[in-house]
């Protein structure tokens, strides 16, 4: 699968970045994702970014992603 930034959103969930997740952002995976906006304001309020990719040998699920920080689904 060829990622075109035009087309498609990043399909797959990668890791989690140590910067605030821009409100931008959180209204995009808010109406995009499958994620709840509590879940989402949690992240963004420990100052957390969800970073995605196109790779799927990279790719993780998003529960173990959050586990590592302590917020739960």
């Amino acid at each position: 699968m060829k990622y075109s930034r035009s087309e498609i959103d990043l399909p797959f969930w990668y890791h989690i970045r140590k910067v605030r997740m821009s409100l931008d952002a959180l209204n995009k995976l808010s109406a995009s994702s499958d994620i709840s906006r509590e879940t989402l304001l949690k992240i963004q309020n420990k100052n957390l970014t969800l970073v995605r990719t196109d790779k799927l040998e990279k790719r993780k699920k998003l529960t173990v992603i959050l586990d590592s920080v302590g917020i739960t689904l």
